[in-house]
């Protein structure tokens, strides 16, 4: 399942400083499984439920603030569409895993996710309500 979330992300990279902000696809999995009884198990299956885990499938950057090693400051946004492209082939795998660090430290797209799925729900049962 995918979700899309809007994100801030900075690090330090080869002496420059990133802040970038953008929209990221993150793709949702569980890899809870079902297991046959076995006789460690006296006999008894079941399932191993695991939590579900959120890793970015895509991104693309809508705005890049770099602060150099000299102190000085690039900006550029889609305004400057092609410094925005050739950032994006040349960096977005990077972003990619600092995304996804940050990911497995907080748990912020999971957490989206969560609510979202439970706000759709929400509003689901009132309008079925309303309907009745």
């Amino acid at each position: 399942m995918e979700h899309q979330t809007e994100f801030e992300i900075d690090f330090d990279f080869e002496g420059t400083y990133f802040l970038i902000q953008g929209t990221a696809v993150w793709m949702i999995d569980n890899d809870s499984f079902d297991y046959a009884g076995t006789h460690c198990s006296y006999g008894k299956g079941g399932t191993c439920e695991l939590p579900d885990y959120a890793q970015v499938e895509d991104c693309s950057v809508d705005f890049v603030e770099l602060h150099h090693e000299d102190d000085t400051i690039e900006e550029f946004d889609w305004q400057n569409k092609e410094k925005m492209l050739a950032f994006e082939k040349e960096y977005g795998t990077l972003i990619e895993e600092h995304l996804n660090q940050q990911e497995f430290e907080t748990g912020d797209a999971i957490k989206a996710f969560e609510t979202y799925h439970e706000e759709l729900e929400i509003e689901s049962r009132l309008e079925a309500r309303e309907d009745w």
